[in-house]
């Protein structure tokens, strides 16, 4: 069941990222969106937010976008293990994701990593909605002023983006 999570929940990342993109640009609802953008994967529409994001000049909302990519290409490889991977029963009755990459060696994910990708996923997921929240702040999308930098503002309860962790 915590596999599907990952899976569901970095499809909704997925969607997110159209929100996300329409903050670099400035764009209320509808966004418009490249016209490439539905051939994209989600790894590549995290590379062009990323490249976006890196564009601008610095600000408490960039800062936490450019934060968010690190943290999904993360997530990102996780979710591609699970799923292109598949279950293995190992030593001891223990089940385990393996998956092959391009040049054969194996790679291993056990239950915890598992479940620590879950929780991961909802942490991402969470912290872009509390983050889009915000950017309707023009003090927090703002460029940051002299001395100030991603410390300078604070999320409450959690501020999922302020390293990129």
């Amino acid at each position: 069941m915590s596999m599907g999570w990952v899976i569901y929940s970095v499809n909704e990342i997925d969607f997110q990222l159209k929100l996300v993109y329409g903050i670099l640009t400035g764009q209320e609802l509808p966004i418009s969106l490249p016209d490439n953008w539905n051939k994209k994967t989600t790894d590549e529409r995290v590379k062009v937010i990323g490249t976006l994001a890196k564009e601008l000049p610095p600000s408490p909302a960039i800062s936490r976008i450019i934060n968010m990519c690190k943290q999904i290409k993360s997530l990102l490889d996780k979710r591609n293990h699970i799923a292109h991977g598949f279950l293995a029963m190992v030593g001891g009755g223990h089940m385990k994701m393996i998956k092959y990459d391009k040049s054969g060696h194996v790679h291993e994910m056990d239950y915890s990593q598992i479940l620590q990708a879950r929780q991961t996923a909802n942490m991402i997921c969470e912290g872009i909605d509390i983050l889009r929240l915000h950017c309707r702040n023009p003090e927090f999308v703002a460029p940051y002023k002299p001395g100030e930098d991603i410390n300078t503002w604070t999320i409450n309860p959690r501020d999922q983006f302020a390293s990129d962790q």
